[in-house]
């Protein structure tokens, strides 16, 4: 005679296993983020805040600023890279308290106008440089002025950047971080 006890104990058990296997997945909330592979070939990036490709014209002035509203001192690259031709870049890394602000001008010449490409890359710390939204756990606030070099309000330019997610991998080092 079969032993049919067993066999229909086990179906059950698999069976309600199952089931709350399914509804534990289930349950997941859909916010979670997928599980991704770190790069370790050594890709990894800084978060920054990055602004659209702007004309400077003849005579203007461009003001990159950024506002530390995190309670610790934050590291930044302001970062001006003109598209046109092979000079007139120009990065600068300091350090904003906490509370503090950090602006880096770039004038034309005379009578030359060009695209510039602005950036403030977020060195650190670590929730600032690995940032994932804008502006988050960071709470460093970017913005880029465009004028002619007078007060009149009416001459100005206002620009809000948009957060490029750092890239996780090995860890970056650089000279100019203490």
């Amino acid at each position: 005679m079969p032993k049919t006890t067993d066999t229909t104990y086990r179906r059950a058990w698999l069976g309600k296993t199952a089931a709350i296997l399914v509804l534990g997945l289930l349950a997941v909330p859909p916010c979670v983020r997928p599980a991704q592979a770190i790069d370790v070939s050594g890709g990894a990036t800084n978060a920054s805040l990055a602004f659209s490709l702007t004309f400077l014209g003849a005579g203007q002035t461009a003001s990159l600023c950024a506002a530390n509203l995190n309670t610790a001192t934050v590291t930044v690259e302001f970062v001006f890279k003109v598209t046109d031709f092979a000079f007139g870049n120009q990065t600068e890394v300091t350090q904003i308290p906490a509370g503090g602000t950090a602006c880096l001008d770039e004038s034309t010449l005379a009578e030359v106008s060009f695209h510039i490409l602005a950036s403030i890359v977020l060195l650190s710390p670590t929730e600032c440089s690995q940032a994932t939204d804008y502006p988050g756990k960071c709470r460093v606030l970017g913005s880029l002025e465009i004028s002619d070099g007078s007060f009149i309000a009416t001459n100005r330019i206002h620009m809000e950047p948009v957060l490029l997610p750092g890239l996780p991998g090995n860890p970056r080092f650089s000279s100019t971080q203490q």
